[in-house]
């Protein structure tokens, strides 16, 4: 499996206790492949990578981070 992840986050309501909530945009690439053979970092075509972009919500609190993702392939 190899997975590249770029990510933008955008903080709305930072607070004193460590709560954060924050807006994101984000594009993803990966693959995943039976063996070294079969790997390839084309786009796309069979045994390849293939992407996606999204945008998602993220709320830090001070006990665990929730995060809500949308993407689209």
């Amino acid at each position: 499996m190899n997975l590249y992840n770029v990510e933008l986050q955008i903080s709305n309501w930072p607070d004193e206790h460590g709560k954060t909530l924050c807006r994101c945009l984000f594009y993803d690439v990966g693959g995943d492949w039976d063996s070294f053979q079969q790997m390839s970092y084309r786009l796309v075509p069979v045994h390849g990578l293939k992407s996606g972009v999204g945008f998602g919500i993220r709320f830090k609190t001070t006990v665990f981070p929730l995060r809500l993702d949308w993407a689209m392939l």
